[in-house]
Order: structure tokens, then C-alpha cells, then sequence
């Protein structure tokens, strides 16, 4: 009795361990298979939000351009249109117009087309063809939108197969508004969807991977990879989407809305302004192909092992129970023995058959282990390591042995915490890694380890206590991720960080100033002459000439100062525990490096620098309020005669502040043509009677009275707002001056920014035309300045007007960089010798001197002279004496409007009885009167 109760508790025994073994290999598989599955899932989940954030970025970009060439438009038409009653007509239906357009949608590839339609629908102007084709347009959902709405945002149509190419194509439209608020037309740009294909082919996607753009509507705007039918005016119908998309964006899993290949998973991200989502998916079969192939593996292994587990089981319990009986037959047999005994060896061997199959099972379950491309821990329910592959060692540069024994998981921690492997972690992660510890709760987290390896390392509890834990090596994808990062952070061209980089890296600078109680500066940098080597020179030396100036700007800079190109040419740098003295020696030597002379693609060519600093806590706690003081101070540096810096000031800010209220009425006034003209005589030096009139820009504002030219021409040339408003002054002035009653000329400055304007030649051909003026009556006045910009453009330009008849005046001779071989180099037909010279006449030997020499070379040349600021007796005769041509002063005349002017031209015309001109001219004089 006593040997078959220690039979039954033998089987017993065995057949508890054989399902052990089974449930710890399964539980150890399952584990192992959950996390693989979490991982893939989570790792898509993590590529789609990446993908969609970047390409909705991307398309953010491309209809961004677009958007900004029609808010130009709409802005040039609320300045120009008063009312309805006017319409667009014939202000916005010229070639010019046209032009225009065409200039606007040059650079930007994604746009097609873009056209203008009147108040009927009816389009008016167009980029594809001239004169455009009256189509129209009135059925468009763009124009009915506008039509029944005062909406001013922009409107982005269905995708419409263009009649024009048959591309798919997407109109983005706004609103036409008279400066009354009524509704004039509307502007639109056609958006070919061809474009998105390279953008998004860009991003390189996995099998299964697709995007869609869609309105908010649900009308799918483009998909990509396109769908083979090419159908268009598809309409999401899963409601998962419109939850999603209405809640701002998000990730869900979609059963299928485009075609029949089953569930995917989606994130959807917003298009900020459009009124548009990009949508990244992912189908589910591509996500989970490798798990599943995973899992079928350990399944099979599972199997197998538990099979052999079971199989070996049952061979030992019967083994057991054949011994017994043998040992029983042996007692009552004795003469059986010998048998009994053989036949107990072959058992035995049996036995030992069946721990080999059992030991080879093993082996294939820990074979699969360490192939795996993760490593993995399982720990049990009292801490210590059950199972671990080669894999998890070699991430974790832990030695083979402490897997030796079943070490405690908490040994192996501590060996990592005093080898520094946690050294250069935040307290956030820490806390994280903590909470892993526990084996509590599931935890997910990545890390960098000291040797520069990222992993991603994720805990999952077992319901009996411990965990499982993997590692995957993630290093890769973190460098693909900080590689995007530092692309967006940072400017191409240059490899400086870029405006968004400057800002993310400015606001940390500001904090650890403030938590340290430390100092810093911010200086704004704009380089001077920059536009006249890009335009004489072209883009790429003027990209090879920014590269070299950042070269400059590194090389004075320590390496803990931050240099930032915010685009063109504008830099900026923030100088940490940095006060006013060092900022201020740091903005000299920046000077001296920068006007330093560059030879670039055989061009020798040199620029200058013009720099604003403002200091932290002096000129401002906030980052805004740090660049737009140092914005401001850069002005006052550019004020101040460029190639300069100047540090901030309250003076300054008040400064600022005026001068930005004086822009903004500026512009207001030039948009409303609210300038005058007055005319000032220039003198024939014996007669005193008038040769010419020089035309002067006048501003009476509404508020501040009447604004000095001194004031405002300066800031027309830094905002360019100098170019439309010379053409005007150009155009008015021909347009006096051709119903004056004598031939006298007009004469009118010219900017260095109208010269560099490439349509500067037609515009005066044509206005020339269109005023019935004669060319050899038109005086064009320029400065010193342009002639240091661009010499051989310079020369041809004034070449070319000069063979029309336009004579070319040099004005302010004898200041600033003057250079007599101005008037050998440049084709002039006149000088006019500053008033300063004049003043000193009489009393400066050294101005007499420089007057007669500058009198005798322009005899020699052929030039006229003209004396400006003559307002004594003495100088007019003084002038005389040294037979100076021409002079103009208050003596002679003080500018007058241009009625008083031709009233004077008639009354001596009439006095000399200059009956031909009379005739000639009367008929407009009488109408201008």
C-alpha cells in the first residue's frame, strides 16, 4: 500500500511539472507576442503622425504662396477701386495687368493659372492668353460662393477636371472688394493637383501607405498613390473621419473608405487656414504581416514544445508504472528477474530518448529567442530574470554571465546605475523608468544610452506578478526624426538655424537668462547693397556671397552664440551673458568682417552691414518685444547712413513708433495719389529767364500739415513705395509740361530704386507718348549714389534714354563719394554743383577753387552746369563772373504750384509774342486753366 500511494504521488509530481513547463512557455509566448503586436501598432501610429504633419505642412506651404499673390491682388484692388460703380474694368483688363499676373505665378510651380472675373462672372484677365477670352464663369462654386456671402477668407473648390489641360485641378479663390465694401469680382488661382504627386512621392512611403487631401466637407481633393480609374469627386463616407477631423485632428481605425482592401489605420491632420485635412493611412494586413508571421512561429514552437512536454510526460508515467509492476513480478517472480531486469534497461533507454527530444525542444524555443531582432527579459513574480536572449545583452552591454542563475532583475539595474547609464537622463524619465520597474502598470518609453544607441524599451505585467520587457533598437528612425527636425529648423542655403529655429532657441535662452538672473543681446543684422549684387550679378552669386558673409559672421562669434539667417538678407544673433559694452565690440568687429571684399565666380563684389542690438532686462523681457527693439534700432542704424550699428533707446522706440504711423498714412497717401507737384525755375544765368523747371514732390497730410520731402521721400526709398510714387511724379510732370506755352524743359528725379526697376525705359517711352511731350524736353535728375551700385547697367540704362532724347542731369555734384570720373564715365548732358559750394563762395577760397575747377572740367566735356541755391545778389553775379551755364535758388524763384507756372509761361509768351507756340499750345493751356 505504502508503494502505490508514492506511485500515485510520482505521477502526480510529474504530470504538475510537464504543465508548468507548458504554461511558462506559453505565457512567456504570449507575452512576447502582445508586445510585438503593441510595437508594430504603436510604430505606425507614430510613422503616420510624422507623415501627415509634414505633408499638411507641405500643402499648408504650397497654398500659402498662392494665397499671398491673390491677397496682393485684393489689396491692389480695395486701393484702387472706390466703388462698385466703377469696376475692375479697365484698371485690372490691361496687357499691363496681365503682365503682372503672369510675374505673380512665376515662381510657384503648383500654380496653373490665374484669373480675375468681374462683378458677372465674366473673367476679365487671365494668365493663359492675350487678349483673354470673355468666358463666363458665373456657375462656379467659387463665384456663387462669393457672390451670396461676404466672406474675405479664401475659398478652396471640389477638384474639377481642368477644360483647358483635363488635369485635376483646385481652384483657391477670394473675395474682389471696392474700398466701399461692395463686391467687385473675384480672384482665383488654379491649383493643378499634378503638383502633389512629387510632394508627396517625396516623402518616400511603406507598402500599404497612402495619403488623402480632403475639404472638411469630406470631398476628397487628391489621393495618393491616385486611384487607377482617375475618378474625381470622391466623398469620405466613414464617420470616424468627420469625428476625428471636427475635434481638430487625430488617429482611428477605419474599415475601409476609398476601395475594398479592409481596415486601415488613419491620422488625420488639419491644413490651418484652408479649411483642409491630410489624411496618412496605413492598411492593417501591411501593418501586421511580419507580427503575424512572428506569432505563427512562436505558436509553432509553443506547440511543438508543449507536445514534446506532454509526449515526455506520459513516456515517464508509464516508465514509472512499468517499473513497479516489474519490481512487483520480481517479488512474486523471482526466476523472472533477469527478464525484468532487461527489460528495465531498455526503459531506461527509452528514458533517456525522451530527455534528449525534450532537451532539443528546448533548444529550438531558446534558438528562436536569440534570433529574434528584439531582446527580451521576462521576470518573475519574485523578481528574478526567468528568461532572456543574447539580444537584450548585447543592447544593453550587460555581461552573458549575470543571466547565469537567475539573477534578480534589481542587480541588474544597479549594475547599469553605477556604470552611468542613467546619468544624462531628465527627471521625467527617470520617473518613467521607475514606474517600468514596478511591474505594475505597462510603460513605454524611449532612451539614449551613453554610447549613443536609442532604444525603445516597453514593460508589459504578467497577470501572476513580474513582466516582460523588450528593447528595440530604434536609432535609426530617431536620426531620420532629428534629421526632419533639424530641416525644419534650420536654413538650407546656409546651414544657420532658420526664423522658426531662432525663435525655439531665442525662447530658451531667454528662460535660463531669467531663472539665472543673467544678461543677453539680441542684434538684428541687414545687410546694405545685397539687392544690387543679387540683381547685376544674378541669384547664384548672391547665394555664394550669403554663404560667405555667414562664413564671416561665424568666425567673430563664439561657439555658444547663436546665428540665425531669418531670410533674404536678414540675420539675427542672440549673444548670451552678454552686456551692451561686449554686444557693442562684438557689432564692430561684425562690421569690419562683413565689408570685407569678396571675389565670387570671377565677380569682385563687397556689401555692407547695418546692425540693431537690444539687451535683456534693458530693452525688453519677452522675445517679441527683444526683436521688435532691436528691428527698430537696426532702422535707425539704416537711417543713420548704414554700414553702422546703433543699440536701442526709449528715443528710438518713440522714433519707431512715429515712423510706422508715418508709413502706414504714406502708403495711404501714394494708394490715393494724395501728392502735388511744385515747380521751381532754373535760370538762364544772364537773362534770369526760365530754361527748365524742376518738379518737386509736396505732401499736405490731412493732420500733421504739410510733410517735409526730407521726411518721407527717404522712407519711400526704404519701403519701395518710391517706384510707384515716381512714376506718378514722372507722368504728372510731362503732363504739365506739355501745355506749357513755351518749349522750357521739365526736370524730375529719379530714384536708385526706379532706375533698377527693368521696365524704367518703356514706362518713359510711353509716357512720353501718351503726354505728347517731346523727349528733348525732359530733364531726368539722378544721385551720386546710384552710380557706386551697378556701373554697366547704369550706363546702358541711361544710353538707352538718351537715344530717345531724354537729357540726363547729374544732381548734388561736389558731396558724399563724388568722383570726377562720373563725368567721363557716364553718358551726362548736365551737372547741377550742390548748394553748399554756394554758400561758401565768397568767403571759402578752397569752394571758389573747387567751383571754377568743376565749371572748367564740365566746358571741357560739353556739359551744362546748373548753380543750385542761389539766394543772394553776390552769387548770381559771382556765377556770372565764373560763366556758370544755368541757376536755380530762391533769388530766381521759389517752387509754385503748377497753374502759377503756366499762368507765368503764358503771360511771357504773350509779352515776346510767341504767336506760333500760342497757337500751338493754346487750346490745351486754356483747357488745363
Amino acid at each position: 500500500m505504502p508503494n502505490a500511494q508514492a506511485d500515485r504521488r510520482r505521477r502526480r509530481r510529474i504530470r504538475r511539472g510537464a504543465f508548468g513547463i507548458i504554461m511558462l512557455i506559453s505565457v512567456a509566448a504570449l507575452g512576447a507576442a502582445w508586445s510585438l503586436r503593441q510595437a508594430a501598432i504603436v510604430e505606425t501610429e507614430g510613422d503616420l503622425r510624422r507623415l501627415s504633419v509634414m505633408l499638411a505642412e507641405q500643402a499648408a506651404r504650397a497654398f500659402q504662396a498662392a494665397d499671398l499673390m491673390l491677397q496682393a491682388v485684393v489689396e491692389q484692388v480695395e486701393m484702387t477701386v472706390a466703388s462698385a460703380e466703377e469696376g475692375l474694368v479697365p484698371d485690372f483688363s490691361t496687357e499691363v495687368a496681365h503682365m503682372a499676373l503672369i510675374r505673380r505665378i512665376a515662381n510657384l510651380p503648383q500654380v496653373e493659372a490665374m484669373t480675375i472675373l468681374d462683378a458677372a462672372g465674366v473673367s476679365i484677365n487671365a494668365t493663359r492668353v492675350w487678349p483673354p477670352r470673355r468666358t463666363a464663369l458665373g456657375d462656379r462654386m467659387y463665384f456663387r460662393h462669393f457672390l451670396n456671402t461676404d466672406d474675405r477668407r479664401a475659398f478652396v473648390s471640389e477638384a474639377v477636371i481642368n477644360r483647358v489641360n483635363g488635369d485635376q485641378t483646385v481652384y483657391l479663390a477670394r473675395r474682389l472688394t471696392a474700398a466701399d465694401g461692395s463686391f467687385v469680382g473675384v480672384v482665383n488661382a488654379a491649383i493643378n493637383l499634378a503638383y502633389f504627386d512629387e510632394v508627396f512621392a517625396a516623402a518616400g512611403f511603406l507598402e500599404g501607405t497612402g495619403v488623402t487631401m480632403a475639404r472638411a466637407d469630406g470631398a476628397v481633393l487628391k489621393r495618393f498613390p491616385p486611384p487607377p480609374d482617375g475618378t474625381v469627386g470622391e466623398v469620405l463616407t466613414a464617420p470616424g473621419w468627420y469625428a476625428t477631423s471636427a475635434a481638430g485632428g487625430g488617429g482611428y481605425l477605419s474599415p475601409g473608405t476609398l476601395d475594398d482592401h479592409g481596415e486601415r489605420f488613419v491620422y488625420v491632420r488639419p491644413v490651418p487656414g484652408y479649411g483642409m485635412f491630410v489624411n496618412a493611412t496605413r492598411l492593417e494586413t501591411a501593418v501586421l504581416w511580419r507580427w503575424q508571421r512572428q506569432v505563427m512561429a512562436l505558436a509553432a514552437a509553443v506547440v511543438v514544445a508543449s507536445l514534446l512536454t506532454a509526449y515526455l510526460a506520459i513516456v515517464l508515467n508509464r516508465q514509472f508504472t512499468a517499473i513497479t509492476r516489474a519490481h512487483r513480478r520480481a517479488v512474486a517472480h523471482s526466476i523472472a528477474l533477469r527478464a525484468s531486469e532487461t527489460r528495465l534497461r531498455e526503459k531506461s533507454t527509452a528514458l533517456e530518448a525522451s530527455e534528449t527530444r525534450l532537451t532539443e525542444t528546448t533548444q529550438i524555443l531558446r534558438t528562436t529567442l536569440e534570433h529574434m531582432n528584439q531582446g527580451i527579459l521576462m521576470v518573475d513574480g519574485q523578481g528574478r530574470v526567468a528568461v532572456a536572449n543574447r539580444r537584450a545583452s548585447h543592447l544593453l552591454d550587460l555581461p552573458p554571465e549575470m543571466f547565469d542563475g537567475r539573477m534578480r532583475f534589481a542587480e541588474i539595474a544597479a549594475f547599469q546605475r553605477t556604470n552611468g547609464e542613467f546619468d544624462n537622463l531628465s527627471p521625467a524619465q527617470r520617473e518613467t523608468i521607475g514606474r517600468g520597474e514596478t511591474f505594475i502598470d505597462p510603460v513605454t518609453y524611449e532612451r539614449r544610452r551613453p554610447n549613443g544607441t536609442t532604444l525603445e524599451i516597453r514593460s508589459v505585467p504578467l497577470p501572476g506578478g513580474g513582466m516582460v520587457r523588450t528593447y528595440t533598437d530604434i536609432t535609426a528612425r530617431a536620426e531620420a526624426e532629428g534629421m526632419l527636425a533639424l530641416a525644419a529648423s534650420h536654413d538650407q542655403l546656409t546651414g544657420l538655424a532658420n526664423r522658426n529655429g531662432f525663435g525655439q532657441r531665442l525662447d530658451k535662452a531667454l528662460l535660463t537668462a531669467q531663472r539665472g538672473g543673467e544678461t543677453l543681446s539680441v542684434l538684428c543684422l541687414d545687410l546694405d547693397g545685397f539687392k544690387a549684387v543679387n540683381d547685376t550679378h544674378g541669384h547664384e552669386v548672391g547665394d555664394l556671397l550669403l554663404q560667405r558673409v555667414a562664413a564671416c559672421m561665424r568666425e567673430v562669434l563664439r561657439d555658444v552664440d547663436l546665428l540665425a539667417r531669418m531670410g533674404g538678407d536678414e540675420f539675427s544673433i542672440v549673444l548670451g551673458r552678454t552686456d551692451m559694452e561686449r554686444a557693442a565690440r562684438v557689432a564692430q568687429r561684425l562690421l569690419d568682417a562683413v565689408r570685407q571684399p569678396h571675389t565670387i565666380a570671377g565677380h569682385r563684389v563687397m556689401v555692407g552691414v547695418s546692425i540693431g542690438i537690444a539687451a535683456y532686462p534693458l530693452d525688453g523681457g519677452t522675445v517679441e518685444q527683444l526683436l521688435r527693439n532691436g528691428d527698430a534700432a537696426l532702422y535707425q542704424a539704416k537711417a543713420g547712413g548704414r554700414n553702422r550699428w546703433c543699440a536701442y533707446t526709449s528715443d528710438i522706440g518713440d522714433r519707431e513708433r512715429q515712423r510706422m504711423a508715418l508709413e502706414t498714412d504714406l502708403r495711404e497717401a501714394v494708394a490715393k495719389r494724395r501728392f502735388t507737384l511744385a515747380y521751381q525755375p532754373i535760370c538762364d544765368v544772364n537773362t534770369t529767364e526760365p530754361v527748365a523747371f524742376e518738379a518737386l514732390l509736396r505732401w499736405d497730410h490731412p493732420l500733421r500739415g504739410a510733410v517735409s520731402p526730407g521726411e518721407f521721400i527717404p522712407l519711400a526709398e526704404q519701403t519701395g513705395l518710391i517706384v510707384d510714387l515716381g512714376r506718378w511724379a514722372l507722368e504728372a510732370a510731362c503732363a504739365e509740361a506739355a501745355a506749357w506755352a513755351l518749349p522750357v524743359r521739365v526736370a524730375v528725379n529719379l530714384s536708385p530704386a526706379q532706375f533698377r526697376d527693368p521696365d524704367l525705359l518703356g514706362f518713359v517711352r510711353d509716357v512720353l507718348l501718351r503726354t505728347g511731350l517731346a523727349a528733348s524736353r525732359l530733364e531726368l535728375e539722378l544721385t551720386e549714389g546710384l552710380l557706386l551700385e551697378q556701373n554697366d547697367h547704369v550706363v546702358g540704362v541711361m544710353q538707352a534714354l538718351r537715344a530717345l532724347g531724354v537729357r540726363m542731369v547729374l544732381d548734388d555734384f561736389g558731396t558724399a563719394n563724388s568722383n570726377l570720373s562720373y563725368l567721363r564715365g557716364f553718358p551726362f548732358d548736365a551737372v547741377k554743383i550742390d548748394r553748399s559750394f554756394l554758400r561758401a563762395l565768397s568767403s571759402d577760397r578752397q569752394a571758389r577753387a573747387l567751383v571754377e575747377a568743376m565749371l572748367a572740367m564740365s566746358r571741357a566735356l560739353g556739359l551744362d552746369v546748373v548753380g543750385e541755391g542761389v539766394e543772394t545778389q553776390e552769387q548770381l553775379t559771382m556765377l556770372r563772373h565764373l560763366r556758370c551755364d544755368r541757376v536755380q535758388g530762391y533769388l530766381l524763384g521759389r517752387p509754385e504750384t503748377g497753374e502759377v507756372a503756366r499762368e507765368g509761361l503764358w503771360q511771357r509768351a504773350s509779352r515776346r509774342g510767341d504767336v506760333a507756340r500760342l497757337s500751338a499750345s493754346g487750346q490745351n493751356n486754356n483747357a488745363l486753366r
